[in-house]
């Protein structure tokens, strides 16, 4: 699997060759998953059915029992995924966020993904000191790798400013 690098802010990074793409690595995975939730239905041209539907079956009332079954189908339906071994959410009905985290086992190994402000800890991966490639991204909220460690979020610090995953709070009919 190649898959064009995306930086902090969510861009497509240039200039740098074969170090701007995952190349056959767990993040290349990781990276399709987010960019496979961040689709909402209907917002491609060319298929108007894929994506992911927020508006109608993830936020919004009485989604209780719909949005963690959509989100782990379109996580499991994404290639290169074997199987999600962990998976937790949480809604704050006072801010009207709702955060998500999960385990996954990858074609090349196990990734965790910890979108928005994480309630709770990650299981923990074997632990490796992170190399360049895992603080590129670590800033998107991915880590993987065949020899990772999480850490447990420090919930006293706050949320962090450079992850912007699922911070949907609220959305007009018909807005992109």
């Amino acid at each position: 699997m190649r898959y064009r690098r995306l930086d902090a802010n969510g861009d497509m990074t240039f200039g740098q060759g074969q170090g701007n793409f995952w190349i056959n690595q767990p993040e290349a995975v990781a990276q399709s998953v987010l960019t496979r939730l961040r689709l909402h239905r209907g917002e491609w041209f060319y298929d108007t059915s894929d994506g992911t539907p927020w508006n109608t079956e993830v936020l919004g009332e009485r989604t209780q029992s719909t949005r963690d079954l959509v989100v782990r189908e379109r996580v499991n339906l994404t290639p290169g995924v074997q199987e999600m071994d962990t998976y937790g959410s949480v809604i704050d009905v006072n801010t009207r966020v709702w955060t998500a985290a999960m385990t996954l086992t990858t074609d090349y190994g196990p990734v965790a993904l910890a979108v928005a402000r994480l309630p709770a800890s990650i299981p923990e991966l074997p632990q490796q000191a992170p190399s360049g490639d895992l603080v590129t991204a670590r800033a998107l909220g991915v880590a993987g790798g065949t020899a990772l460690a999480m850490v447990p979020a420090n919930l006293a610090q706050g949320p962090r400013a450079d992850i912007r995953d699922f911070e949907i709070q609220t959305m007009q009919a018909g807005s992109w």
